[in-house]
């Protein structure tokens, strides 16, 4: 006896739907992983992922919401996505793990759109920076649901029979995959990096040498020292970030030999950089500086005007003498005159530093900011 397939045979647009989108989501999962790998070994994100100081990818791959107990989310994503594929697939079915499939979809989805909704809470209230491409995953995650919604009602009062399909293969596929991902993912390409000739700028005038330096401004290291890095900078600018902590990496291996100085550069895009440059001001002003300026750059999202007030008491300051500085013209002014100082010397973008007078830029890693210093300092050999 043959038996023929019934009428009203459910619909498999849902199923095509999940799988096309569930496509889209690896692509872009993928892309976010390596940005993750770009952001945490010091290179610059640039295209469509860094359109603005809060619109890019960078600020949300830096953040500790990145990550889950040192997973990358978009791994996780990704994991997800070729499970919630698989399921769709098997939920055309009509045996009982082709119910558990849908059933398993269903839910998946929307704990997914769920998870999308804290996400982007927490982009715009705590990180302050929105992810093109994350809310590109929101959207595959809001059409997902929809699709495994539709194939849950296509196929509800399905027949349930037997299926050599275990109930639990969507879970072990989705550990698997993350296990694979955390334990065989290459580590990223090494990056070509440029020679230290690329990087240096043309030479400064006389005129603007004299610009150069502040003898009154935020300072470490010895007067005599053979190597003066002045640093034009912004509080708010990721790259600035960087550059601080290839500076912190570097420094100790120069001990003696190197002075730096910081001079206030903020950006008119950046919303709270000039408000940070005076509160820097401030804390120079009451000898905790460098203090102040570590923390800062250690949480770039919390720059705002109370942010920055927690910030001073961490670091020590008398808040009344604060608040009163923060007020005082005389701050602005002092942020002001570093601006035009950075204008008369060509700064043009943040960070801008000077070895000895010669100009250089950009978030570099540690390896580069060495070769500078040693090149620098081989000029001064006899």
């Amino acid at each position: 006896m043959t038996t023929s397939e019934p009428t009203g045979t459910p619909p498999r647009w849902p199923a095509a739907l999940a799988v096309g989108v569930c496509a889209v989501g690896f692509a872009v999962s993928s892309y976010l992983i390596h940005v993750h790998h770009l952001v945490h070994t010091g290179a610059a994100v640039t295209g469509f992922c860094d359109l603005s100081a809060t619109v890019n990818c960078a600020g949300a791959a830096r953040s500790a919401f990145s990550s889950i107990a040192g997973v990358p989310i978009a791994l996780l994503g990704l994991a997800w996505y070729v499970v919630a594929a698989a399921l769709a697939l098997v939920g055309v079915g009509t045996g009982r793990s082709a119910n558990t499939a849908r059933r398993l979809l269903a839910l998946g989805s929307v704990a997914g759109v769920a998870y999308s909704i804290v996400l982007a809470a927490v982009s715009v209230l705590i990180v302050k920076s929105v992810c093109p491409a994350c809310i590109a995953l929101y959207a595959v995650n809001v059409v997902l649901v929809v699709a495994a919604l539709a194939l849950w009602k296509a196929h509800r009062g399905a027949s349930v029979g037997h299926s050599p399909v275990p109930p639990l293969a969507a879970g072990a596929a989705f550990a698997a995959i993350v296990a694979a991902g955390v334990l065989l993912a290459p580590a990223p390409p090494a990056r070509e990096l440029p020679s230290v000739d690329e990087l240096r700028g043309p030479p400064l005038t006389s005129e603007q040498l004299a610009q150069l330096r502040l003898p009154s401004g935020p300072s470490r290291g010895p007067d005599d020292a053979a190597l003066v890095f002045v640093e034009f900078s912004d509080f708010q600018c990721p790259y600035c970030g960087i550059l601080t902590r290839s500076l912190h990496e570097v420094e100790p291996e120069y001990e003696g030999r190197l002075r730096v100085e910081f001079r206030q550069y903020p950006l008119s895009f950046h919303e709270h950089a000039h408000g940070a440059a005076i509160a820097a001001v401030c804390a120079h002003r009451q000898g905790r500086f460098w203090e102040l300026h570590d923390l800062m750059f250690a949480d770039q999202t919390g720059l705002a005007a109370d942010g920055l007030r927690e910030k001073a008491a961490a670091a020590g300051l008398d808040l009344d003498a604060y608040d009163a500085c923060i007020g005082d013209p005389s701050a602005d002014a002092e942020v002001s005159g570093d601006q035009a100082a950075g204008a008369a010397v060509g700064v043009a973008g943040t960070p801008a530093f000077y070895v000895n007078g010669t100009p250089y830029g950009g978030g570099l890693p540690p390896e580069l900011l060495r070769e500078i210093f040693d090149a620098e300092l081989a000029k001064l050999e006899p």
